[in-house]
């Protein structure tokens, strides 16, 4: 006889990145044969993916006792279903996990280095800390997505058994990203990417820094004197657009920047794009990289973590302090770095710009991304249903 695993899986919302790779694992686990998987969320939005929508939420997002509503969401949602393991991820679904008891085996899923927390301010670093310190550490297993989230997870909470933590990737639906990247562009699109377009894809927060590349490309002669185009996807509505816009005005040469906003289906850029830019200061294992190699799509990024390197299958080399460029199978690394002797070293926006000129001037694309075969369901999901055996 079968043996069912009963899982619960807490997502914090059905919109944005974090929920599109918990929902690649809700439908991973619908398609194992010894898996019963409910799944529930504490953010609802109207414009959220679609394949949650058979799954309950909390829906009380106001007031004061929120939180303490939330718990006994949770905790009555367990009694009733009880689960042999809950598995959340992203910081307040992880509280909702370990203080709702149970029998249950807690799973927390991290995304992120602790470190990175810091760009928030040193009271929401500190106040992470503790969390991480008094509260995650209460879960019974670690997944890390990275090994910089792993690292930071295991040198900054020693209270965690290192063989509680677990370097367990997070799933990427390769067929749906190839399928959506077929589909066709508008006439207008196709005008535009008949050129050659350097692809921004994401949010536009100061850690992203999107800024960079327009630095980046105004500190570059060759890229000015091209006919190469700046396409920006993707927009944070607590960050103006307006200091974007302003510096495409410098040198003339707003009408190359493009402004697209949010889509739907960013793959079908990705893949008539000449090459993808990272150029966020911290990072720990960013999906748009990955989506865009599994389509071809040569990168360029900044150092802003191991993890980048490990997409790239050179994590062996790994060096924090680069201050070139770093050239691989499958983009190009650059310095995360700002020096002040620039006649020693180049900064951090002029090594961005060598290395999209590398790209562009040598016409590379990629069809050998050995990393893909760690963000495969089948290589991930048992993972999740096999450690509670």
């Amino acid at each position: 006889m079968l043996t069912m695993n009963r899982i619960l899986l807490i997502v914090p919302g059905n919109k944005g990145t974090i929920s599109a790779c918990s929902l690649n694992l809700y439908n991973a686990l619908k398609e194992e044969s010894d898996v019963i998987v409910k799944c529930i969320y504490i953010n609802h939005f109207a414009d959220g993916y679609a394949g949650f929508d058979n799954c309950e939420y909390f829906n009380n997002n106001h007031g004061f006792f929120k939180t303490f509503r939330r718990l006994l969401w949770v905790k009555e949602i367990k009694k009733k279903y009880k689960p042999d393991i809950s598995i959340s991820t992203l910081l307040g679904s992880s509280i909702l996990n370990v203080l709702t008891g149970n029998r249950d085996l807690k799973i927390g899923i991290f995304h992120a280095p602790i470190e990175q927390s810091r760009i928030n301010g040193k009271i929401y670093y500190f106040f992470s800390l503790f969390l991480h310190k008094y509260l995650y550490s209460l879960l019974d297993k670690f997944f890390c997505v990275s090994l910089e989230a792993k690292k930071s997870l295991l040198k900054n909470i020693k209270s965690i058994h290192p063989d509680n933590v677990h370097l367990v990737y997070n799933i990427h639906d390769i067929s749906n990203i190839k399928t959506k990247a077929d589909e066709k562009l508008t006439d207008e699109e196709i005008d535009l990417f008949s050129k050659d377009v350097i692809l921004y894809c994401g949010r536009t927060d100061d850690n992203k820094a999107p800024n960079r590349l327009i630095d980046a490309f105004l500190s570059n002669q060759m890229l000015l004197d091209s006919d190469c185009q700046l396409v920006f996807i993707g927009e944070d509505p607590d960050v103006k657009m307006d200091y974007l816009k302003l510096r495409s005005k410098v040198k003339n040469i707003e009408n190359r920047v493009h402004f697209l906003g949010r889509k739907s289906n960013p793959y079908k850029y990705m893949k008539s794009a000449k090459v993808l830019v990272s150029c966020s200061y911290s990072e720990s294992l960013p999906g748009v990289i990955i989506e865009s190699l599994i389509l071809g799509t040569p990168i360029v990024s900044t150092n802003s973590s191991i993890g980048i390197w490990e997409i790239l299958s050179c994590a062996d080399h790994y060096t924090s302090s680069l201050n070139s460029i770093k050239v691989t199978n499958n983009g190009v690394i650059t310095s995360n770095l700002s020096f002040t002797n620039k006649s020693k070293y180049m900064s951090d926006c002029e090594s961005l710009a060598n290395g999209i000129e590398y790209i562009l001037t040598n016409n590379l694309r990629y069809n050998n991304f050995k990393f893909q075969s760690n963000v495969e369901k089948d290589n991930i999901v048992r993972s999740y249903v096999d450690i509670a055996s």
